[in-house]
């Protein structure tokens, strides 16, 4: 790396009291707080090669609590807590584990080329030979709630698979959608879409500062929204330890849920009565998929060579099915969605009759079947109903 590449290569510890440095921070140090100047208040500074515009810093304290501090500083000396011509604000330096990333631009305000960023993770004890702060795990995303975007109000918590009906539950004229977070999460990454009467409408977007919401907000909370109305919505969101860089992820969650009007005669809404596993070779029912539900192959009735399908069983006025299905093997997540109009209405479909067929490989399978009144996912759409099951090694 030469003098003039632009570059985070380090960082600073600075006593804000005393606007001095006390010493470089390197990935993976121990600082030790009886060594350290007493209870003085702490800040951090970019150290850097080339001329940076503006150094985006953003990070964190993992300790008794969780704190995340994320700023865009556009002139020297690039200080994480901020300062004011070189009179560092701070903040006591407490026990946990510190985890930063800082990126150089070569522009003001986050701008222009791109430099060589740096993380940096360090941790704080009391006293030497103290046991060391644990790194930190990322946190989860718990649920969902529904907001009104005109007013930032929180109107109901969301179920998967939840119907909200326009004529009849108190809905929102526009509305947003925020995740339930389990600290620690930097950040959420949404992608999502929803289909209204006009179109398919795709939103994807990724949530660096909390409230974290689907379709966006400005920091101070006021969220950006759009009109509620008729369609099925769904979304798969994935959390992250911090603002911005690091890959640790969370679980993702998919999420999805329909806003209707009451039909006229609700006896006649599609609907999926339950779905079946199938033995795809004799095509012969094997069991019920119920929520939860933990397979063996090889235990009484279920061949450890099976290969399988899945079928929904569904009331006269069906005329298509919407399959969304997940399998997640050793974290790694593979999707298959399907729409099906022919009377099996099966997950992997069938080729004349014949059902198509998978392995039932040890892996979690999550699938969604909304049922519609018409081909090709048209006419009113039911209830979806969603299935999670697992099946375990022989």
């Amino acid at each position: 790396m030469t003098h003039n590449t632009l570059a985070v290569t380090g960082l600073n510890l600075i006593n804000a009291d005393a606007d001095t440095v006390v010493r470089q921070i390197h990935n993976g140090d121990v600082l030790v707080l009886d060594d350290m100047p007493g209870n003085f208040k702490f800040n951090l500074t970019a150290i850097y090669t080339g001329s940076p515009g503006s150094v985006f810093m953003a990070g964190g304290w993992f300790g008794e609590s969780v704190k995340y501090n994320v700023r865009t500083e556009n002139y020297a000396p690039f200080a994480w807590l901020g300062d004011w011509a070189g009179d560092y604000f701070g903040e006591q330096l407490r026990v946990g584990c510190y985890d930063l990333i800082a990126v150089p631009y070569s522009q003001q305000g986050g701008t222009g080329t791109v430099g060589g960023w740096a993380r940096f993770r360090f941790k704080v004890v009391q006293s030497a030979g103290d046991p060391l702060p644990a790194d930190p795990e990322v946190g989860r995303i718990a649920g969902f709630e529904l907001v009104d975007s005109d007013t930032g109000e929180v109107v109901r918590q969301l179920q998967n698979a939840d119907i909200l009906y326009l004529d009849r539950d108190p809905l929102p004229t526009n509305f947003n959608v925020q995740a339930i977070i389990e600290d620690p999460v930097g950040r959420v990454r949404f992608d999502g879409e929803y289909d209204d009467s006009q179109s398919l409408h795709r939103i994807g977007r990724t949530e660096r500062i909390s409230p974290f919401t689907w379709l966006g907000d400005i920091p101070d909370g006021d969220y950006f929204g759009r009109p509620m109305s008729e369609g099925h919505y769904r979304f798969t969101a994935t959390p992250y330890l911090l603002v911005e860089v690091s890959e640790e992820r969370g679980e993702s969650i998919d999420f999805q849920f329909m806003v209707m009007n009451t039909p006229r005669h609700q006896a006649v809404l599609p609907r999926v009565d339950k779905l079946i596993l199938i033995d795809a070779t004799t095509e012969e029912p094997v069991v019920e998929l119920t929520n939860g539900m933990q397979l063996r192959p090889g235990s009484p009735g279920l061949p450890v060579d099976l290969k399988f399908n899945v079928q929904a069983e569904i009331s006269s006025t069906v005329r298509s099915v919407h399959f969304e299905g997940t399998r997640i093997i050793n974290g790694r997540s593979a999707r298959l969605n399907r729409v099906k109009n022919d009377p099996l209405f099966t997950w992997f479909g069938d080729s004349s009759g014949d059902f198509r067929q998978q392995p039932l490989s040890a892996a979690t399978y999550t699938v969604t079947a909304t049922p519609y009144a018409d081909e090709n996912l048209q006419g009113t759409a039911g209830e979806p109903i969603r299935v999670t099951f697992t099946v375990v090694e022989v």
